[in-house]
């Protein structure tokens, strides 16, 4: 697991905006979630994102991060999306993402905005 966390941390260096699908675990590990997702962890991605200056995803079809974690990463100044993988259509009302805006307080200020460069 540590290995993932650093790898997330480098990939967080390249030239893209947001950080999708964050903090995911593949079925066969994700009824062990809290026990691979530390709070340390957690932190040290959190940081390494913050510092970097790029956007989390609160994904619907997964529905990571948690609200610990989305809090945790609105208290270090991270701009949140909204995202569904566009897998299926039932992801699509985005209830999830709404929920943990709510729950957590987001506010549009809390929103990504993109670059535009003209």
């Amino acid at each position: 697991m540590d290995m993932i966390v650093d790898r997330i941390c480098t990939v967080l260096q390249e030239p893209v905006d947001i950080y999708v699908n964050p903090f995911y675990l593949p079925d066969a590990l994700s009824d062990r979630y809290d026990a691979f997702w530390t709070e340390q962890r957690i932190d040290k991605v959190i940081a390494v994102l913050a510092k970097s200056g790029k956007a989390l995803e609160i994904n619907e079809l997964y529905q990571i991060p948690n609200k610990t974690t989305l809090l945790k990463a609105k208290e270090a100044g991270i701009k949140f999306t909204f995202g569904s993988n566009n897998v299926t259509p039932d992801v699509s009302d985005l209830g999830y993402s709404l929920r943990m805006k709510k729950e957590c307080g987001l506010t549009a200020a809390d929103m990504y905005k993109p670059r535009i460069k003209i």
